[in-house]
């Protein structure tokens, strides 16, 4: 049990809270960012933070949290990265821009209400993202100097989708709200089924939007890229390199390889705008 540990952080990147065990770990009215590996719970109360990183089997229970951060300057592009936990929060308030909540890695995040006062031009940088796992939101948000859309962007079985701003109900002109959303694959009795990644080698499936064509062969991938700091693609081995891909599927930039026996890391030029791209790879 932790109580009123509360150490500012000189920059934002960074944790100042580990956690990697099978127990129970409660913390209340603490501030600082979290970064989880372990198999156990965390209960999280009255908690503030830059960022938090959430992954493996990790159960994370959080009540009155205040995550705010930018874009550039988060290890992950985001203020909340669930990879395969299980993240419930209730209430949760935030600021600038960056995408909020990602969810990833087949992770089941449930947010119960909240708002953004969004301080900063989001640049079309969505609220939450959901590649291959499942979310449940009830959100809002007040304009500050920019407002975010799409509001949600998803992978599902190679296909990508999103939500708008302006499909969502006006909660305070032009600022919209979430009343709840679902985002989630079924398996065929119609359950849920998280988990379900997609992976290069995947069949391709046919049944795209017409309004993007260009992605009609392609896996996607949900990956964000500012202006000055692009983030990097991995290229498994056995695939010549990849594409990028706009939302209205005009591409943006390709790199490709001859030898692909190894697996690699490319960083793409910083000259893309803000907001979401997908990623194509390419085989041989």
């Amino acid at each position: 049990i932790m109580e009123h540990i509360d150490m500012p952080c000189p920059v934002p990147k960074g944790y100042l809270f580990e956690f990697n065990s099978s127990k129970t770990l409660i913390m209340s009215s603490c501030g600082g960012n979290i970064r989880s590996q372990g198999t156990g719970k965390i209960f999280l109360e009255d908690h503030g933070a830059y960022q938090c990183y959430f992954s493996g089997d990790t159960k994370i229970y959080a009540r009155g949290l205040n995550i705010e951060n930018t874009e550039y300057s988060s290890d992950f592009r985001g203020k909340i990265c669930n990879e395969g936990a299980l993240l419930w929060i209730l209430g949760l308030k935030t600021e600038r821009d960056g995408i909020i909540i990602k969810t990833t890695g087949g992770g089941f995040t449930e947010l119960l209400g909240g708002f953004s006062y969004t301080t900063h031009d989001p640049k079309n940088a969505p609220m939450f993202t959901n590649e291959s796992s499942v979310i449940s939101i009830s959100f809002s948000e007040i304009k500050g100097r920019g407002n975010y859309d799409p509001l949600v962007a998803e992978t599902r079985l190679c296909t990508l989708k999103t939500l708008a701003a302006s499909e969502a109900p006006v909660r305070y002109n032009p600022s919209h709200s979430l009343p709840l959303y679902v985002g989630y694959q079924t398996d065929a009795s119609g359950d849920p089924v998280a988990g379900v990644v997609c992976p290069h080698k995947i069949p391709v499936r046919k049944d795209i939007a017409e309004d993007r064509p260009a992605l009609s062969a392609s896996p996607a991938k949900i990956t964000g890229f500012r202006t000055a700091h692009a983030g990097p693609v991995i290229v498994p081995e056995g695939i010549a390199g990849f594409e990028i891909f706009d939302l209205q599927g005009r591409k943006l930039w390709e790199y490709r390889r001859t030898e692909t026996t190894s697996t690699v890391k490319v960083v793409p030029p910083g000259n893309f705008v803000h907001g979401v791209r997908t990623i194509k790879y390419l085989q041989k």
